[in-house]
Protein backbone atom coordinates (compact mmCIF):
# COMPACT_ATOMS: atom_id res chain seq x y z
CA UNK A 1 0.00 0.00 0.00
CA UNK A 2 2.85 2.42 0.77
CA UNK A 3 4.43 1.61 -2.57
CA UNK A 4 1.18 2.47 -4.37
CA UNK A 5 1.06 5.98 -2.88
CA UNK A 6 4.72 6.56 -3.71
CA UNK A 7 4.26 5.31 -7.26
CA UNK A 8 1.37 7.75 -7.73
CA UNK A 9 3.54 10.58 -6.40
CA UNK A 10 6.44 9.65 -8.69
CA UNK A 11 4.12 9.49 -11.72
CA UNK A 12 2.63 12.87 -10.83
CA UNK A 13 5.78 14.73 -9.73
CA UNK A 14 8.67 12.82 -11.27
CA UNK A 15 10.19 12.18 -7.85
CA UNK A 16 9.33 11.40 -4.24
CA UNK A 17 10.92 12.51 -0.97
CA UNK A 18 9.37 10.56 1.89
CA UNK A 19 10.01 10.06 5.59
CA UNK A 20 8.55 6.97 7.29
CA UNK A 21 8.29 6.87 11.06
CA UNK A 22 6.92 3.32 10.99
CA UNK A 23 9.63 1.57 8.93
CA UNK A 24 13.22 0.52 9.46
CA UNK A 25 16.04 0.32 6.90
CA UNK A 26 14.82 -3.10 5.69
CA UNK A 27 11.37 -1.59 5.08
CA UNK A 28 12.92 1.16 2.95
CA UNK A 29 14.78 -1.42 0.91
CA UNK A 30 11.57 -3.39 0.33
CA UNK A 31 9.71 -0.27 -0.86
CA UNK A 32 12.62 0.70 -3.09
CA UNK A 33 12.69 -2.76 -4.67
CA UNK A 34 8.91 -2.74 -5.19
CA UNK A 35 8.95 0.62 -6.96
CA UNK A 36 11.98 -0.25 -9.10
CA UNK A 37 10.21 -3.42 -10.26
CA UNK A 38 7.13 -1.46 -11.35
CA UNK A 39 8.49 1.81 -12.79
CA UNK A 40 11.08 2.55 -15.45
CA UNK A 41 11.40 6.23 -14.56
CA UNK A 42 11.84 7.27 -10.91
CA UNK A 43 13.76 9.42 -8.45
CA UNK A 44 13.40 8.61 -4.76
CA UNK A 45 14.76 9.85 -1.47
CA UNK A 46 13.42 7.59 1.29
CA UNK A 47 14.16 8.15 4.97
CA UNK A 48 13.08 6.34 8.14
CA UNK A 49 13.89 6.23 11.85
CA UNK A 50 15.77 3.13 13.00
CA UNK A 51 17.48 2.77 16.38
CA UNK A 52 17.66 6.53 16.91
CA UNK A 53 19.23 7.13 13.49
CA UNK A 54 17.69 8.24 10.21
CA UNK A 55 18.72 5.85 7.44
CA UNK A 56 18.29 7.28 3.96
CA UNK A 57 18.40 5.79 0.50
CA UNK A 58 18.45 7.54 -2.84
CA UNK A 59 17.43 5.60 -5.90
CA UNK A 60 17.54 6.94 -9.47
CA UNK A 61 16.35 5.14 -12.61
CA UNK A 62 18.75 4.52 -15.49
CA UNK A 63 16.82 7.01 -17.62
CA UNK A 64 17.51 9.73 -15.04
CA UNK A 65 21.14 8.69 -14.69
CA UNK A 66 21.46 9.18 -18.46
CA UNK A 67 20.12 12.73 -17.92
CA UNK A 68 23.04 13.36 -15.55
CA UNK A 69 21.37 12.74 -12.20
CA UNK A 70 23.47 10.77 -9.73
CA UNK A 71 22.16 9.18 -6.56
CA UNK A 72 25.53 9.39 -4.82
CA UNK A 73 25.81 13.14 -5.52
CA UNK A 74 22.22 13.77 -4.41
CA UNK A 75 22.83 11.90 -1.17
CA UNK A 76 26.07 13.75 -0.44
CA UNK A 77 24.40 17.10 -1.07
CA UNK A 78 21.32 16.23 1.01
CA UNK A 79 23.59 14.96 3.81
CA UNK A 80 25.22 18.40 3.91
CA UNK A 81 21.81 19.94 4.55
CA UNK A 82 20.42 17.31 6.92
CA UNK A 83 23.73 16.40 8.55
CA UNK A 84 25.06 12.92 8.07
CA UNK A 85 26.93 10.95 5.49
CA UNK A 86 26.67 8.23 2.89
CA UNK A 87 27.69 7.16 -0.55
CA UNK A 88 27.09 4.67 -3.29
CA UNK A 89 26.65 4.38 -7.03
CA UNK A 90 25.11 6.72 -9.59
CA UNK A 91 21.82 4.79 -9.48
CA UNK A 92 21.67 3.91 -5.77
CA UNK A 93 23.17 5.38 -2.59
CA UNK A 94 22.53 5.01 1.13
CA UNK A 95 23.61 6.64 4.36
CA UNK A 96 22.06 8.39 7.34
CA UNK A 97 20.83 11.86 8.32
CA UNK A 98 21.04 13.57 11.68
CA UNK A 99 18.40 16.32 11.23
CA UNK A 100 15.33 15.37 9.21
CA UNK A 101 13.57 18.67 9.91
CA UNK A 102 15.28 20.07 6.80
CA UNK A 103 13.69 17.35 4.67
CA UNK A 104 10.29 19.03 4.80
CA UNK A 105 11.83 22.38 3.89
CA UNK A 106 13.41 20.84 0.79
CA UNK A 107 10.14 19.17 -0.20
CA UNK A 108 8.27 22.47 0.09
CA UNK A 109 10.85 24.26 -2.02
CA UNK A 110 10.76 21.53 -4.68
CA UNK A 111 6.96 21.83 -4.80
CA UNK A 112 7.08 25.61 -5.22
CA UNK A 113 9.60 25.30 -8.02
CA UNK A 114 7.53 22.56 -9.67
CA UNK A 115 4.47 24.84 -9.52
CA UNK A 116 6.48 27.69 -11.04
CA UNK A 117 7.72 25.45 -13.87
CA UNK A 118 4.20 24.20 -14.59
CA UNK A 119 2.99 27.81 -14.68
CA UNK A 120 5.72 28.70 -17.16
CA UNK A 121 4.73 25.77 -19.38
CA UNK A 122 1.01 26.61 -19.30
CA UNK A 123 1.28 30.39 -19.68
CA UNK A 124 4.44 30.62 -21.79
CA UNK A 125 5.68 33.39 -19.51
CA UNK A 126 7.87 33.79 -16.48
CA UNK A 127 5.82 35.19 -13.57
CA UNK A 128 7.33 37.26 -10.79
CA UNK A 129 7.84 35.11 -7.70
CA UNK A 130 9.82 37.34 -5.34
CA UNK A 131 9.29 35.20 -2.20
CA UNK A 132 10.37 32.02 -4.00
CA UNK A 133 13.47 33.73 -5.39
CA UNK A 134 14.32 35.01 -1.89
CA UNK A 135 14.03 31.45 -0.54
CA UNK A 136 16.25 30.15 -3.33
CA UNK A 137 18.82 32.88 -2.68
CA UNK A 138 18.84 31.93 1.01
CA UNK A 139 19.42 28.31 0.05
CA UNK A 140 22.16 29.35 -2.36
CA UNK A 141 24.07 30.97 0.47
CA UNK A 142 23.91 27.72 2.45
CA UNK A 143 23.80 25.08 -0.30
CA UNK A 144 25.12 26.27 -3.65
CA UNK A 145 24.46 22.94 -5.41
CA UNK A 146 20.74 23.15 -4.70
CA UNK A 147 20.41 26.63 -6.15
CA UNK A 148 22.26 25.57 -9.28
CA UNK A 149 19.93 22.62 -9.83
CA UNK A 150 16.81 24.76 -9.32
CA UNK A 151 17.99 27.59 -11.58
CA UNK A 152 18.81 25.01 -14.25
CA UNK A 153 15.35 23.50 -13.97
CA UNK A 154 13.59 26.88 -14.16
CA UNK A 155 15.82 27.95 -17.06
CA UNK A 156 15.23 24.82 -19.13
CA UNK A 157 11.47 25.11 -18.51
CA UNK A 158 11.47 28.78 -19.58
CA UNK A 159 13.47 28.01 -22.73
CA UNK A 160 11.11 25.16 -23.65
CA UNK A 161 8.11 27.46 -23.16
CA UNK A 162 9.66 30.19 -25.31
CA UNK A 163 10.38 27.72 -28.10
CA UNK A 164 6.74 26.63 -28.07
Amino acid sequence: LKSEALISSIKENGYVIKYFDDLNRQGLLAINDSIKARLDDYQMILVCKDDGKYPVLVSISKSNVLKGKKANDILKAAAKICGGNGGGRVDYAQGSFQDISKLEELKELFEEVKELCEGIQVNNSLPKRKKLMEKLSNHMAKHGWFYGEIVGLIGSTAISAMMG
